[in-house]
């Protein structure tokens, strides 16, 4: 059975340069996450998700869950099919041990990041989307029903 998949927040990326070229900003390099400047939260007119069925689940060292949902957007009559991805850095591969310390200037796994970096992507195909590939709506943060986003 599929979990509640509850909208949170809306997450706006600065998408103005790749995510990997950007530096992270914590001294501890195994904790690092994206700058903060790099993205904010909007929590108005956020849509809703109904119907969630799973796609794809975490076996074969997959990184996420994708499912199929129901979307409703503010203001908009007709609800719309759409894939949701579900980035859980619990299912990611573990992180480098201490003295394996890489370069600063390097992103880690996070769910921050690939939200972010798949983003970037979606702008820069734009024009190609609903023609070769599918509509981007947004980068979400959500609820799955155990009060953790």
């Amino acid at each position: 059975m599929a979990p509640t998949l509850e909208i949170v927040h809306r997450v706006h990326f600065d998408t103005s340069e790749f995510p990997s070229g950007a530096p992270v900003s914590h001294p501890d390099q195994l904790d690092a996450r994206v700058p903060p400047g790099t993205y904010h939260v909007d929590d108005s007119n956020l849509p809703t998700l109904k119907d969630a069925k799973l796609l794809t689940d975490l076996e074969n060292g997959a990184w996420s869950t994708v499912y199929s949902a129901t979307m409703l957007q503010p203001g908009v009559h007709e609800p719309i099919t759409v894939a949701v991805k579900l980035y859980q850095e619990e299912f990611f591969p573990s992180r480098p041990d201490v003295e394996d310390r890489v370069s600063p200037n390097v992103l880690r796994h996070t769910d921050e990041v690939f939200a972010w970096t798949e983003t970037w992507a979606y702008r820069k195909m734009q024009k190609l989307q609903g023609i070769t590939i599918p509509e981007f709506y947004g980068a979400f943060k959500f609820s799955i029903g155990t009060q953790r986003e």
